[in-house]
């Protein structure tokens, strides 16, 4: 029943997909730079390019354990 609810709305979860996918491509982008400044390897021309929509390869639906007699 959960996960038929996140799948049959996943739609309303991309725009925070290719949020969270643009953040860490500018993490990627940063790291990178730290390296190359690091290392004096120059950091001209380097870029990073997020492909959206975002591969999704599962859906994990986190529940809590349910207490002895069935109360949560």
């Amino acid at each position: 029943m959960h996960i038929r609810r996140v799948v049959d709305r996943f739609e309303e979860l991309r725009p925070r997909l290719d949020q969270v996918a643009e953040e860490r491509g500018n993490a990627v982008l940063d790291a990178h730079r730290r390296v190359r400044k690091a290392t004096r390897s120059g950091v001209r021309a380097l870029k990073v390019e997020v492909y959206k929509p975002a591969d999704v390869l599962g859906v994990y639906v986190y529940l809590p354990i349910a207490s002895p007699g069935g109360a949560t």
